[in-house]
């Protein structure tokens, strides 16, 4: 080990007080889209605009690009092997909430439930999803652990990254390497390329295939790429004068995505992934207290257990308010058969119901992850950092 290395597995980069807050605001805006479908009778306004709260995943995916390059540049100079020790840093970060999480919902939602109508949950999904390759079948993507496709998009979207740090790493290669995906997304939707590999499902269920169309990871490709490109923009920042040019080729480009939306090549969740990206880059520069503050960066440091278990606070508080779903295809929001028990003050109107419930669901969610976070996360990274040492890497 040379002086510029420290004792493997005991560096922290820098921790960036925005970032924990913007993931706050994307735990919060998915929760704002999953209370929603607990209340019926809201004005379209609202629908629609609780609706957009599902795009919180994408501010999820870039700010996880972003940390992750971030990460991976303060660490590759200290660690004697930077790509193994990143994935295992990766691996205990995320394996034992998320294995946790499926054994949790297998039994609360009944051991081999069919949350599906073609059949129950087999060694495939179980395997499939134990392993993070869940995001590559129709039949798998979304199935044991709720809202699990984005934490399969994440994993294998982490085998890549060394790489990607190696190729992207000029703001150039970076806006390169951000068309390109754009491109591979794009082909991906309009050739239907999801129908020439699973011809079966297309044949019986369509709908699987158009979920997966929205959740496997070339779809999600753009976003994580921005992730890139605010990395280089806020790279460029700190560097001066002499990063001007950068900066304004990097928010040039994403203006120029945002005037394409509604094109084949631009699809809404790169849109508000691209205002993401701007919105985050302001941030670093402008402290907003608002948006960043002490109970916004808490709910950050907990999101990825604020992810895993806001579904279970979800039903529990549904069993407890007793509302009626917008989707009446299911009894709840997650298909299972409950006894009503309305606690909801009488006379309230759809909205103020609304923000009851999501107000609810957000603290209790906070508080479950917070505990959770104490308890399974934590010591999850501290293993990780166990590993890394004892191996020497």
């Amino acid at each position: 080990m040379t002086d510029s290395q420290v004792k493997a597995g005991t560096y922290s980069p820098k921790h960036l007080e925005y970032v924990d807050a913007l993931r706050g605001w994307a735990i919060i805006l998915v929760m704002c889209v999953h209370s929603s479908v607990m209340v019926s009778g809201l004005p379209q306004i609202v629908e629609s605009l609780a609706e957009k709260g599902r795009y919180g995943v994408q501010l999820f995916f870039i700010m996880s690009a972003f940390t992750l390059f971030l990460s991976y540049e303060s660490r590759r100079t200290r660690d004697i092997h930077p790509v193994l020790a990143f994935f295992v840093r990766r691996l205990f970060r995320i394996a034992p909430l998320f294995w946790l999480g499926m054994i949790f919902y297998i039994f609360y939602y009944g051991q081999f439930r069919h949350l599906y109508e073609c059949g129950g949950l087999g060694n495939r999904e179980l395997i499939s999803t134990a392993l993070f390759l869940h995001g590559w079948h129709p039949l798998t993507i979304n199935r044991i652990v709720p809202g699990g496709w984005s934490i399969a998009a994440e994993m294998v979207f982490y085998l890549g990254v060394p790489l990607t740090y190696t190729f992207a790493k000029t703001m150039p290669r970076a806006i390169a390497l951000f068309l390109s995906t754009l491109v591979i997304a794009a082909a991906c939707e309009h050739f239907h390329v999801l129908e020439l590999i699973y011809p079966w499902y297309a044949k019986t269920h369509p709908g699987f295939l158009v979920d997966m169309d929205y959740y496997w990871l070339p779809t999600q490709l753009p976003v994580f790429a921005l992730g890139f490109l605010l990395y280089h923009l806020v790279k460029s920042a700190s560097a001066g004068a002499s990063g001007l040019q950068s900066q304004s080729s990097a928010l040039l480009c994403l203006a120029i995505c945002a005037g394409l939306c509604g094109t084949w090549l631009m699809s809404e969740q790169v849109l508000y992934a691209s205002l993401f990206c701007i919105g985050a880059y302001a941030l670093s520069q402008i402290r907003i207290p608002l948006l960043v503050n002490r109970i916004t960066r808490h709910i950050g440091k907990v999101s990825f257990s604020a992810y895993i278990t806001h579904f279970f606070v979800l039903d529990i508080v549904w069993r407890l308010v007793g509302s009626i779903p917008k989707n009446h295809a299911m009894n709840t929001p997650f298909g299972m058969d409950v006894e009503i028990h309305p606690l909801l003050p009488q006379g309230l109107n759809p909205f103020s119901e609304y923000i009851l419930i999501y107000v609810t669901v957000i603290v209790i969610t906070t508080l479950v992850s917070t505990l959770t976070y104490q308890i399974v996360e934590l010591p999850g990274q501290n293993v990780g950092k166990w590993v890394i040492k004892k191996l020497g890497w």
